[in-house]
């Protein structure tokens, strides 16, 4: 990230990859803070409100901006945030009033999206730069005993440092504004992020299979129709393991530290599959009989502390879609992207949130309604794949979603790909399941080729 310090409009630079934003616009923070004396007026909302903008200003000033556009040029672009300090553009920040559920209720819900309060599940979770939303969200929902905050960034300042700074600024201004306005108050933080989630899942054993596995091995068996037999991906699908050793690893986040934009190794890695991808179906000039009929990635992975580290806790997120190949056909990245941007607005993560608390409600009903989503030519799913060296899972984390921790099931569906830390060798290792000539363009990449080892793990 850069940024120019004059006195005209400030220009910050960050990456952005166009399916960062299409596959998990939003990750969430979210805070808790406890009133023991009960207060209705536990903390003032215009107070909260000028913490969080002051935090911003502070720590964040990117998130303030007046404009924003984005120089395309694949796999990475550089998104540019305009921030005028004449009229600085503060991102709104939302009221909810929820009496009816204590802080208490929400922490015996678990960690991560399981503990927003329930008045937070109708706010939108897809937050596009590019369509004027803001880079940062604040909701505000005074709970009975108290307030909780969840803080929603888009995945685009991911990668930035700023924003873990503004996370230890905002915390600090509100423990301070408590202590000098409010002694008497007991304050309370939890940061139900994604990584303290994964810490307290780890060590746990792996679950049963659940019915969401079985119902996939159903479609899978599923005889085909006329029409998505013609739409299946051009030649023989095959389950891929791409062993992608250290070295490589280290070589890559090496580059990392060249580029401008700084893209995350895993960011890369993605994004060199991605080209794999377009360039085999462009080799390959499919007929209207011969598509791609699905379209995946798995770019979004927050770093811990190496480049070896973002592989180990985190979350990596994907998107997968049906797609036929004639609205991708002479696509770059940037407008691949933007076609599942676009798929993935039809389906909200309101209607997510209500599948799965409808299958809580009513397992029977499930399978009808997930097959609506599967089977629609035009559906989509968000997945995410936790990553850890206890083995590989996956949950359903709807936008807001409560998340179902599964096993993920052994056959992986046409171009979702999944990374795993190696178990031994150190490294990681990419599962695809694709065609030869995707594999051959992904050996042939200038970064990989001569590095990588790929197996075939069998026909489907």
């Amino acid at each position: 990230m850069t940024a120019e310090t004059t006195t005209t409009p400030a220009q910050y630079t960050f990456e952005f990859c166009p399916a960062d934003n299409a596959v998990s616009p939003r990750c969430t923070l979210l805070y808790y803070y406890h009133n023991a004396a009960n207060h209705p007026d536990f903390m003032d909302f215009a107070l909260l409100k000028r913490t969080f903008h002051q935090a911003l200003a502070t720590s964040l000033p990117m998130a303030l901006a007046t404009s924003v556009h984005m120089d395309a040029s694949p796999p990475f672009g550089k998104l540019t945030a305009t921030v005028d300090p004449r009229s600085p553009k503060y991102p709104e920040v939302r009221r909810h009033v929820d009496h009816e559920h204590t802080i208490e209720d929400m922490v015996q819900r678990g960690f991560a999206a399981r503990s927003q309060p329930p008045a937070l599940t109708q706010v939108k979770t897809f937050a596009d730069p590019l369509a004027g939303d803001p880079l940062v969200s604040l909701d505000i929902v005074y709970l009975a005993d108290g307030v909780g905050m969840a803080v929603g960034f888009s995945h685009a300042l991911a990668d930035i440092p700023g924003v873990r700074m503004f996370v230890r600024e905002w915390s600090r201004l509100c423990r301070s504004t408590v202590a000098a306005e409010a002694p008497a108050y007991k304050v309370q933080v939890l940061d139900t992020d994604r990584m303290a989630f994964w810490r307290m899942v780890t060590a746990e054993p792996a679950p049963p299979p659940r019915p969401f596995d079985r119902h996939l091995a159903e479609l899978a068996q599923r005889p085909e129709s006329d029409d998505s037999q013609q739409t299946r991906m051009p030649g023989s699908l095959a389950t891929y393991r791409i062993a992608v050793p250290d070295a490589l690893l280290a070589r890559l986040a090496e580059s990392r530290r060249a580029a401008d934009p700084l893209p995350s190794v895993p960011a890369m890695l993605s994004a060199i599959l991605w080209k794999a991808l377009v360039r085999a179906q462009q080799q390959q000039q499919p007929s209207p009989s011969h598509q791609f009929a699905y379209f995946a990635n798995a770019l979004t992975v927050r770093p811990l502390f190496s480049h070896l580290a973002e592989f180990c806790g985190n979350a990596v997120t994907m998107k997968y879609i049906h797609t036929p190949v004639s609205q991708l056909l002479h696509a770059d990245v940037q407008n691949v992207a933007r076609e599942i941007q676009q798929a993935a607005r039809e389906f909200t993560a309101g209607e997510f949130v209500r599948i799965i608390q409808g299958y809580m409600q009513q397992p029977q009903g499930y399978g009808t309604q997930l097959a609506r989503f599967v089977e629609n030519g035009r559906a989509s799913r968000l997945m995410v794949s936790n990553v850890s060296r206890a083995g590989l899972y996956y949950e359903a984390d709807f936008g807001w979603a409560a998340p179902e921790k599964i096993v993920f099931p052994a056959d992986i569906p046409q171009g979702f790909c999944i990374f795993m830390p190696m178990s031994k060798a150190g490294g990681i290792d990419a599962y695809l399941c694709t065609t030869g000539d995707v594999i051959k363009c992904i050996a042939e990449d200038e970064l990989l080729s001569g590095h990588i080892t790929v197996y075939e793990q069998g026909a489907q």
